[in-house]
């Protein structure tokens, strides 16, 4: 959206429903709803993210069709900074190619990322990018 206060606007309005228990966002725009909360806090406002699940999005910055595509790096914070601000959650996108001998490397390397003493806080789930293009040796 072109509109950044009219799209966290839409986030907070969601928010209010019962039904909606949090969001999933990347960490700018989580850090966006966190001032907004905080200014409505010094305002004597109600906190729009009071008891909503918080759930960082750690989105990976690859490039459609280059030799690298499967390769990018997390754009995204690390499950450390997830727990140090005290975030409920991070999803990870894991790119897989098929065609791949290395497939399996990024799948390897995800314990590591997330079995950190200082990521134990803040629970990893991964969700699957899968491609039948080659691609290189991962360098995540």
């Amino acid at each position: 959206m072109a509109d950044r206060a009219d799209f966290l606007g839409r986030i907070l309005r969601v928010l209010e429903c019962e039904r909606v228990d949090g969001v999933m966002a990347t960490m700018d725009v989580l850090e966006e709803l966190l001032i907004v909360a905080g200014l409505r806090a010094a305002a004597g406002q109600p906190d729009p993210l009071a008891g909503k699940l918080l759930i960082a999005s750690l989105n990976r910055g690859g490039l459609a069709g280059v030799a690298w595509e499967m390769d990018d790096p997390m754009t995204g914070p690390s499950p450390e900074a997830c727990a140090a601000w005290k975030l409920d959650g991070a999803k990870i996108l894991l790119r897989l190619c098929d065609s791949d001998p290395l497939r399996c490397t990024p799948w390897r390397r995800l314990p590591k990322r997330c079995a950190k003493p200082s990521a134990q806080a803040c629970p990893c789930s991964s969700s699957r990018y899968r491609s039948s293009e080659p691609t290189r040796a991962s360098a995540w």
